[in-house]
């Protein structure tokens, strides 16, 4: 998903050259709606960690070391959804912690799988 999104905004983002090079203040306009696009997938696709005060949560950490760096959720959750396992796509049951982290920070969603932290989600403020 990635590497594909960075294709695309690559694509996208790539210098006009031969005939086209003359027509790039066409160009320019019609980047505006796929660049905002490219920045709020990009952050979207790299929200794998966040700070809890000074202390840095990431993707492959243990709910333990989750509660020691930011305390308790502000509420916690589980549902079934498809997801990834040993290179193929199942339904399992996910932990979702819910943390708002306060000073109009973006809240977080922690999800959790067999004791590790296996993703994690921007909210709302």
């Amino acid at each position: 998903m990635i590497q594909s999104l960075h294709m695309f905004c690559f694509a996208v983002y790539s210098p006009p050259t031969g005939a086209f090079a003359a027509s790039s203040s066409h160009r320019r306009g019609a980047l505006v709606l796929p660049g905002l696009l490219c920045l709020l997938l990009s952050i979207a696709a790299q929200a794998d960690s966040f700070r809890c005060g000074k202390r840095l949560v990431r993707s492959g950490d243990s709910p333990e070391q989750l509660l020691l760096r930011c305390g308790e959720p502000q509420s916690r959750d589980s549902v079934r959804q498809e997801y990834w396992v040993n290179g193929s796509l199942q339904k399992v049951r996910l932990e979702r912690w819910h943390y708002r982290l306060g000073g109009g920070k973006l809240s977080r969603e922690v999800l959790i799988y067999r004791d590790e932290i296996v993703g994690i989600t921007l909210g709302d403020r």
